[in-house]
């Protein structure tokens, strides 16, 4: 995985890239770096598996977990870190919304009538 974010939701949204100096569950930082999710549980998948879609994972033995956001050749994009079950609920809500946005907005493209009369 090429980009490792972590979510915090603190009364508002926080996304930052994982450093050497963030604190996170080696597990799940492992898992992120070999794209490696077998090990955890799956909670929830949205999207559009054409264009943009997410997968959650909840770590199965402690809080948190990872979102993983993914092209439509299912080619993994980014993913973010969840320290907490909070964080991740939070995690999945604003990036199911998201990729619900990037659907939405192309059926609004794909539907625009090609006439201007």
């Amino acid at each position: 995985m090429q980009e490792i974010y972590l979510f915090e939701n603190t009364g508002q949204i926080s996304l930052s890239p994982v450093t050497a100096d963030t604190e996170v569950d080696a597990q799940l930082l492992q898992a992120a770096r070999e794209d490696n999710f077998d090990w955890m549980e799956p909670m929830f998948a949205g999207g559009d598996s054409e264009l943009v879609y997410m997968t959650v994972f909840k770590h199965p033995q402690n809080p948190g977990g990872i979102v993983i956001v993914l092209s439509g050749g299912g080619d993994h994009m980014f993913c973010v870190l969840a320290r907490t079950n909070l964080d991740l609920v939070s995690a999945a809500s604003h990036f199911g919304s998201m990729v619900s946005n990037v659907r939405y907005g192309l059926d609004i493209f794909e539907n625009i009538a090609g006439d201007d009369d």
